[in-house]
């Protein structure tokens, strides 16, 4: 790893080296080219969105239900879009099985969100979503309390303290 200067951030940015090579690049492509994909068939309400997410990612009910912390009468809901997710159950799921920015923006718009980025809890929430992608809902959790989020605005978890 090496750490690069940022002009616009204190202290420095961690960069890895590894980026410049070929198999790297690539992998940026395929992810690129995975996510666009997903994001493509996402323009659809939200339980259909969902099933194309639950669908693309090999997401069963029993997986959502462990790793989102909802009953599985809220996955069928939310599967034949009757009543709406809320904020936190969306990043939640967001977080959880690892939906990249974009596509969670889409799923937030079909659920009739938005991020409102004067609002403290949903600014972490976008950055759990921008900044700490690929961490578990646990530390995110850990994240959420070290910024003084209120324990009823911390994310479903259902492994963690």
């Amino acid at each position: 790893m090496v750490y690069f200067p940022h002009k616009y951030m204190k202290g420095v940015v961690l960069m890895s080296t590894a980026i410049m090579t070929k198999a790297s690049l690539q992998e940026f492509k395929d992810k690129f080219e995975e996510n666009f994909k997903l994001s493509k068939k996402n323009n659809k309400n939200f339980g259909r969105m969902f099933q194309t997410i639950l669908e693309e990612k090999n997401i069963t009910k029993e997986d959502f239900i462990q790793e989102v912390g909802l009953s599985g009468k809220t996955f069928d809901r939310y599967l034949n879009n009757i009543g709406d997710p809320s904020l936190k159950s969306i990043i939640t799921f967001a977080v959880a099985f690892k939906l990249d920015m974009l596509n969670v923006i889409t799923l937030l718009r079909a659920g009739g969100y938005g991020i409102d980025f004067t609002d403290r809890t949903q600014y972490a929430y976008s950055y759990l979503i921008t900044d700490c992608f690929g961490m578990s809902v646990t530390e995110c959790n850990k994240i959420l309390r070290e910024l003084g989020i209120a324990e009823k605005d911390l994310l479903n978890d259902t492994w963690g303290v």
